[in-house]
């Protein structure tokens, strides 16, 4: 027997390829019905069952705006599922921002931080001189030095 509850898109599948997968498995699991002899009725059931499961196996972005149009055949769902997929192909991708570098505002004369420590005077003055050649640097770069 064909079990339709196993249904799904490939990742890269098309919903028309997809489509035609169910179509092809409708068309085995009607054969299947007639030559058992079971009634034409049942492939009533057999229709909606298809057209749930069809919908359960589409790719996630796809199949939440299908169910909420709540189709009623495999035809509308793929109709409905296709103008999905073109939508998506038609968004952008990704978006980027071409963003310009804001100089920043020379500084003319520098005044280091202050900043309270408990540093020894040699480390202290180390560290003040390390802070003025911070701020020139920032200078000269500024100015394309």
């Amino acid at each position: 027997m064909i079990d339709i509850t196993k249904l799904s898109q490939g990742e890269k599948e098309k919903i028309r390829d997809y489509h035609a997968r169910v179509l092809e498995l409708r068309r085995k699991l009607d054969a299947q019905i007639r030559k058992e002899g079971l009634a034409d009725g049942l492939m009533n059931g057999v229709d909606n069952l298809l057209c749930k499961h069809f919908i359960l196996g589409m790719k996630p972005e796809i199949r939440q705006r299908v169910k909420y149009d709540r189709p009623a055949t495999i035809e509308q769902a793929k109709e409905i599922a296709r103008r999905q997929e073109e939508s998506m192909e038609e968004e952008p991708k990704e978006i980027v921002a071409k963003v310009e570098p804001t100089p920043a505002p020379l500084v003319q004369n520098p005044q280091p931080l202050s900043v309270s420590t408990n540093l020894s005077p040699s480390t202290s003055t180390e560290y003040e001189d390390l802070l003025k050649k911070m701020g020139q640097l920032t200078i000269n770069l500024l100015q394309g030095k």
